[in-house]
C-alpha cells in the first residue's frame, strides 16, 4: 500500500472505525473482554450437550401448543405500529398464521399427535367470537379456556404449571406473532433432529432477539433440514422446548407469575432474564436464520430481513373471512 493510502488509513479511516487495506487482506478488529467472553457458559451448554452419548433416549413424538389471547377494551381499536392496522385485526392474521402453520405441522412433521390449548385472557364477547372463527381451521383438536385469572403472568404462569406434568414438546406463544407456514414442522423438526444425536433437551426459539445483533456475543450455528440454527441466550417468554424442561427447572418458571405485575414488574421480577432466560445457563437455546416468526408487536422487533407483508395478507381476517 503507498504512502498516500497509509495516509488517508490513519487520518480518515481509522477515527471512523474503518480500515484502508489491500485487496483481499482480512481486518479483524481486536476482541476485547476475550476471558468473559462465555461467562454465562451458552456455548459451554451448547458443547456439553453435543458431547452427550445418549442416543437411545426416544425421540419425542407429541405435541401441545399453548397459546395466549386477549382482545379487550379499548387496546383492540389501537394501531399496530407495524400493520398500520387496529391491533385486532393484526393478532387475527397472527392467529391464522399459526392456524395454518399448525395445520401444515400436522400434514409433515411425522408427530403421533398435535393438539391446542388456548387461554383467552377475558376477550370482549364479539372479539371472542372472531377468535374462535379463525382457531375453527384447525384441523387438529383444541380447547379454549376462560384462565381463573386473569393478566399475563398468571395467565402464562399457569400454563407452564400444566406443561411441567407432561412427557411432550410444549409450544409456548402470545398472540401477536406471525408465522410463517412451515414454523411449527421446523421447530419440530430441528428439536428432534439434536435429541436424537445428543438425547438431550434444549430451548428454542422462532426468531433472532434483536440483542443478537447489538451485543454480538459468540454463537455456534448448527445446520438443519432446511436452515441454520444459532445458539442464543435471549428469548421471549414465547419458546418450544419439552414438558420435562419445565418440570426440570420450575425455579426458572416460577416468577413468570409476576409479569404485567403492578408492583413487581417495576424490579423486572418476571423479565425473561430473571426467569425463563436462565435456562439458557444450563441447556442450550437456538433461534433460526432465516427467522420463523415475527413478534408483530413493534418494527424494531422485526427479525433481519423477514418479508412479513405477503403472510399478513394472506392471513388478513378480511381475506380469509
Amino acid at each position: 500500500m503507498n504512502e498516500l493510502l497509509r495516509l488517508l488509513d490513519r487520518l480518515v479511516a481509522r477515527p471512523q472505525g474503518h480500515r484502508i487495506i489491500r485487496s483481499g487482506q482480512l481486518n479483524l478488529r481486536p476482541v476485547t473482554n476475550l476471558d468473559r467472553i462465555d461467562m454465562d457458559g451458552s456455548l459451554a451448554a451448547a458443547k456439553a450437550l453435543f458431547d452427550r452419548d445418549d442416543t437411545g433416549t426416544q425421540t419425542p413424538g407429541a405435541l401441545t401448543v399453548m397459546l395466549r389471547t386477549c382482545l379487550r377494551g379499548a387496546r383492540r381499536a389501537r394501531i399496530n405500529p407495524v400493520a398500520d392496522e387496529p391491533l385486532e385485526t393484526a393478532v387475527l392474521a397472527c392467529l391464522g398464521s399459526l392456524v395454518a402453520s399448525i395445520n401444515h405441522a400436522a400434514e409433515t412433521a411425522g408427530l403421533s399427535e398435535i393438539t391446542v390449548e388456548v387461554d383467552d385472557d377475558r376477550s370482549d364477547p364479539d372479539a371472542r367470537v372472531r377468535i374462535e372463527s379463525v382457531l375453527d381451521g384447525l384441523r387438529v383438536p383444541w380447547t379454549l379456556r376462560t384462565p381463573e385469572q386473569t393478566l399475563a403472568g398468571p395467565v402464562m404462569h399457569a400454563q407452564f404449571g400444566r406443561a411441567a406434568g407432561v412427557d411432550r414438546l410444549v409450544y409456548f406463544v402470545e398472540d401477536d406473532y406471525l408465522h410463517a407456514p412451515e414454523a411449527i414442522a421446523a421447530m419440530v423438526g430441528f428439536y428432534r433432529q439434536v435429541h436424537a444425536v445428543t438425547g438431550g433437551h434444549l430451548m428454542l426459539h422462532p426468531l433472532e432477539q434483536r440483542a443478537l445483533y447489538t451485543r454480538h456475543y459468540p454463537s455456534y450455528l448448527v445446520l438443519g433440514e432446511d436452515r441454520r440454527w444459532r445458539t442464543t441466550r435471549h428469548m421471549s417468554h414465547t419458546l418450544f422446548t419439552h414438558g420435562h424442561v419445565v418440570r426440570d427447572h420450575w425455579d426458572c418458571f416460577e416468577n413468570t407469575r409476576y409479569v404485567g405485575h403492578k408492583t413487581k414488574r417495576l424490579a423486572h421480577k418476571g423479565a425473561e432474564r430473571n426467569t425463563t432466560n436462565r435456562v439458557l445457563h444450563v441447556l442450550p437455546g437456538f433461534c433460526p436464520i432465516p427467522a420463523l416468526a415475527a413478534h408483530f408487536q413493534a418494527p424494531d422487533l422485526l427479525p433481519p430481513f423477514f418479508d412479513w407483508q405477503p403472510l399478513y395478507a394472506a392471513n388478513h381476517p378480511d381475506t380469509t373471512t
